[in-house]
């Protein structure tokens, strides 16, 4: 379980981020949406550890965050920032590689399951074929698929992707949410996630948690949530909902 209690993040004398409780269990899919600004990105980062929150606590199985060494956190959660590092003078498959230096070090010699990881990893993103590319010198997306690989091979039950399809195309966005579902139902890992479509978010996760200037305006199921009126309210435009068709679920589209 990961908890966040009395979290508070200020920038520049203006709080950025306030959060009274939100609990992410060890399974499950959670999408989080909202305006830009509205926090989402700044919650990954205190969960992920990578900034220090001005209040507040932020457990990790009952133990507090701050208490991990650098290697055992990795060992328990992945994070993908919004802002992708530079891989500068390296392949895919050595970018990959590196999701694996939470459980190999940098000495200790390559073993099956280490090389297991980093070849499922390519193959689950789609990334074999440009495994010896220089991961610098691909498209937005196809770089983007190569640092979610790399997530994948370090292999920890817990997986926090901010804005992880931003740079894909529509087919390469739902292929990957939905392999981060497939992640959460057959291997057992827990995924939040930062999401922009609210369709996507509504087709895949189990928990949508909606952020607005700063606060949890929303948090519950798809099916709550698809409500036009509520729609139109948290995202401040007139938002309707239209039948999909064959597959049941609706659709929301802004009403212009």
């Amino acid at each position: 379980m990961l908890d966040v209690r009395d979290i508070a993040v200020t920038h520049t004398g203006c709080t950025v981020l306030s959060v009274d409780h939100l609990s992410f269990p060890d399974a499950g899919l959670t999408a989080i949406l909202g305006h830009n600004g509205s926090g989402k990105s700044t919650l990954m980062k205190v969960m992920a550890r990578q900034l220090k929150p001005g209040r507040g606590q932020i457990t990790l199985d009952e133990a507090p965050l701050s208490g991990f060494t650098q290697r055992e956190l990795a060992r328990r959660i992945a994070y993908l920032p919004q802002q992708l590092p530079e891989a500068a003078g390296m392949s895919v498959a050595e970018l990959v590689k590196l999701g694996r230096f939470a459980w190999r070090g940098a000495i200790r010699r390559w073993t099956p399951e280490d090389i297991a990881a980093v070849d499922e990893a390519i193959e689950l993103t789609g990334m074999a074929r440009f495994a010896d590319r220089q991961a610098d010198s691909l498209s937005g997306g196809e770089r983007q698929r190569a640092w979610v690989a790399m997530l994948l091979a370090q292999a920890a039950p817990r997986l926090l992707l901010d804005e992880p399809t931003s740079a894909l195309d529509l087919a390469h966005q739902y292929e990957l949410v939905a392999l981060l579902k497939r992640l959460d139902e057959t291997a057992g890992r827990s995924v939040v996630v930062v999401l922009h479509d609210i369709n996507l978010a509504a087709r895949f996760a189990d928990r949508l948690i909606v952020l607005r200037k700063g606060r949890v305006a929303f948090d519950g199921k798809a099916a709550d949530l698809m409500q036009p009126a509520l729609l139109s309210d948290l995202f401040g435009v007139a938002i309707d909902l239209v039948d999909h068709g064959p597959s049941g679920r609706p659709v929301a589209v802004v009403n212009s």
